[in-house]
């Protein structure tokens, strides 16, 4: 299956703009005008990666990370926001904020197309070993209460037994 990434942005062209950066055979990309309806086809397409840009009506970059880390089927999308050009104080607060709500990454404006694909093949490689582990840590857990389960199993069908030890500590019947 292809890996969805979902593009949240008020301006058609960066969302036209990133999405082709982002076309390829592993990647489906779903747009989305605004926080609101990301959030709307978050819920229906359940994307592995976010990118939202930080201001836009309705429902803003911020908003929809928080909305997204509160429901658990979110906690493992990986969610990297936009943000544009204000001064660097604000954009020091603003990322931080983000970071804070729950956000991976973030990306200046205006977006450098080779760096966007970069980060987000990394940030999926980081998922994929994530979800491998997660699985392997499954298989584990599992193993481990079946091999409860045949030790229970045993000591409940053994007879009592009665060992004799001599003044040597060695078991004499």
């Amino acid at each position: 299956a292809k890996l969805r990434v979902m593009i949240v942005d008020d301006e058609e062209i960066l969302r036209s703009l990133l999405a082709d950066a982002l076309v390829s055979v592993e990647f489906e990309t779903i747009l989305a005008r605004d926080g609101r309806e990301g959030l709307e086809l978050a819920l229906e397409k359940k994307p592995d990666i976010i990118i939202t840009d930080l201001v836009m009506p309705n429902l803003s970059g911020l908003q929809l990370c928080k909305e997204l880390r509160s429901r658990s089927e979110f906690h493992d999308t990986i969610i990297i926001i936009l943000t544009g050009e204000v001064s660097e104080e604000e954009r020091s607060v603003e990322i931080v904020k983000a970071f804070a709500l729950g956000a991976n990454d973030y990306l200046l404006k205006p977006i450098d197309v080779i760096e966007l694909r970069a980060r987000v093949e990394a940030w999926l490689q980081i998922k994929a070993s994530g979800d491998e582990l997660r699985s392997q840590i499954e298989v584990s857990a599992e193993l481990a209460r079946q091999s409860e389960q045949k030790f229970w199993e045993i000591f409940e069908n053994a007879g009592d037994i009665i060992w004799t030890i001599d003044s040597s500590a060695r078991i004499t019947s």
